[in-house]
């Protein structure tokens, strides 16, 4: 970026953008004006207007619009569609590809101006048509492909995304960087026969063309941009400082969309590529190089990844080199699909069914590697502070490694009941030091995202026994090695065996020769030590 950046200061130039992102990201137009002086003091003198001009139109156009990708329903106060800024409710009939333009100042009647985008309406158009086509070709036994094409993820199990989680193989199931970097590689060698020149052109054109295919991802399109300019730059001969280019469209991106800074999938985007860029190690062996850059990119995403979702695999490299032929080969028979859906439809079904039975095997003999483990804040700030320290430390690279011993610390948990319930769900874990339980009932979303957090919590994954009964799909994220079934938890009938009994939103606990009564609480999770 030497060519743009006064001084070579890239690294100014991100800091003192990403301070005024956090301290001005909802005062747009103070926000704008500071953008152009920051601009102004660093952009050299040969291209600074126009880079400021094209900068600022950007910043106002994408502010300030939302474009349809799809139709989600139709009601009595309108039609909701789906838009690049979320769900949208309006009063008529826009087809998908419809442009609207929202006021500067009036909050009361945002929309000025709608245009429809001939080109990109097409393109939806075809995506759901091709998405469709693909599910009916198959005789609905084609669902992967369509998440892993077009980013339609509407008809996966929940198993399917379940056992991708825990493989820790989910960023290959979203379309996100990693997949446009196999789409752009697939491409640049099926293109082998042409210039290498045109080949940057030919590549570009078509990630343009996908942007809107992949519904406007936000990932893909940050993903894509990044690999245009990249090609771009290899066009005109101009070398590439990876480090500072990373800083330097991150810094841009700020600059457009400040709220950028609290988006997750922008902060593990950018995390994962710094890994690569400052951890990555290099070698002869292409196979060694791919293993590299997945655990730099991997080791980087690690306190984020904890701190955030509560959970990881330590084998997610190991199944990602396994499954990533695989994948590409779906995707790359995916994107040709594009021609002729039916004619690609049999083979697509067999190598999906190859990806699913792989990631099946995977499931089973990586799930020692899963952990349920959430971290405090001041445990996050520490690894990531090793790993910005081994960033700018080089000869200490491997060092880094040392943030995945925080995995193996032995985590001592409060000994009592954990309860949860509500209307529709109850939990109830019991922990012991020589015993685990659990009984659980209720929904996917209460299992997935309550109580798989608070599993997290206390890093446990395993029971000695235990019941998990869950409306519209099954565990595979708890295990009991030992024996299903409760052995110290009675619900609703007592037993002599049981140390509690859970009966009318009371858990009584049996303490010597007495029993205490707790009344549990609504929607809240409730903890009952053990009493000596």
């Amino acid at each position: 970026m030497k060519n743009i950046i006064v001084k070579n200061s890239v690294e100014c130039f991100f800091l003192t953008n990403l301070i005024s992102a956090v301290f001005l990201k909802d005062l747009f137009f103070l926000h704008l004006f500071i953008s152009i002086i920051i601009l102004n003091f660093h952009i050299r003198e040969r291209v600074k207007y126009s880079f400021i001009i094209i900068i600022i139109i950007l910043k106002l156009i994408l502010s300030h619009s939302f474009l349809i990708i799809d139709i989600d329903s139709a009601h009595k106060e309108g039609i909701t569609y789906t838009t690049t800024m979320g769900k949208v409710t309006l009063e008529d009939y826009y087809t998908p590809g419809t442009l609207f333009f929202r006021g500067f100042l009036s909050n009361d009647h945002p929309t000025i101006a709608h245009y429809r985008l001939p080109v990109v309406s097409s393109i939806l158009s075809f995506r759901k048509i091709f998405s469709e086509s693909l599910y009916i070709h198959s005789n609905g036994v084609l669902k992967l492909t369509q998440a892993l094409v077009v980013g339609d993820r509407s008809n996966n199990p929940i198993e399917i995304n379940d056992k991708f989680i825990i493989t820790g193989l989910i960023h290959l199931l979203a379309i996100s960087g990693s997949h446009i970097a196999i789409i752009t590689t697939l491409l640049f060698f099926l293109l082998f026969f042409i210039p290498k020149k045109i080949r940057y052109i030919a590549v570009s054109l078509f990630l343009l063309l996908y942007m809107p295919f992949a519904a406007f991802n936000v990932p893909v399109i940050r993903a894509c941009l990044c690999a245009i300019i990249i090609m771009m730059l290899f066009f005109f001969g101009i070398k590439v400082d990876y480090r500072k280019f990373l800083l330097f469209m991150a810094s841009l991106f700020i600059i457009i969309s400040p709220t950028v800074i609290s988006d997750l999938s922008f902060i593990m985007s950018f995390l994962a590529v710094a890994g690569i860029v400052y951890l990555g190690f290099r070698s002869k062996n292409s196979l060694l190089n791919a293993a590299y850059v997945g655990l730099a990119a991997q080791t980087a995403l690690m306190p984020l990844t904890l701190y955030t979702f509560g959970m990881t695999n330590i084998c997610s490299l190991l199944s990602t080199l396994i499954i990533l032929p695989f994948i590409s080969i779906n995707i790359l028979l995916g994107v040709l699909s594009i021609i002729n859906p039916a004619i690609f439809s049999p083979i697509l079904i067999y190598i999906e069914k190859v990806v699913l039975y792989i990631v099946n095997q995977l499931y089973k003999y990586t799930y020692e590697g899963f952990f349920l483990f959430k971290i405090n804040i001041f445990l996050f700030i520490f690894m990531l502070l090793i790993i910005i320290t081994v960033f700018y430390m080089p000869k200490y690279r491997w060092f880094i490694f040392s943030i995945y011993v925080f995995l193996f610390i032995p985590v001592k948990s409060e000994y009592g009941y954990y309860v949860y319930r509500d209307y529709y769900n109850l939990s109830i874990v019991l922990i012991l030091d020589n015993h685990r339980e659990l009984y659980v009932k209720g929904d996917y979303y209460f299992y997935k995202h309550k109580l798989l957090p608070q599993l997290a919590k206390i890093r446990t994954k395993t029971f000695d026994n235990g019941i998990i009964s869950v409306r519209g799909a099954s565990n595979h994220y708890i295990r009991f090695p030992k024996s299903s079934g409760l052995k110290k938890i009675c619900i609703n009938k007592r037993k002599n065996s049981c140390t509690a009994f859970y009966e009318n939103n009371r858990l009584y606990v049996a303490v010597g020769n007495s029993i205490n009564a707790h009344k549990i609480e609504y929607g809240k999770f409730i903890f009952i030590p053990l009493y000596n």
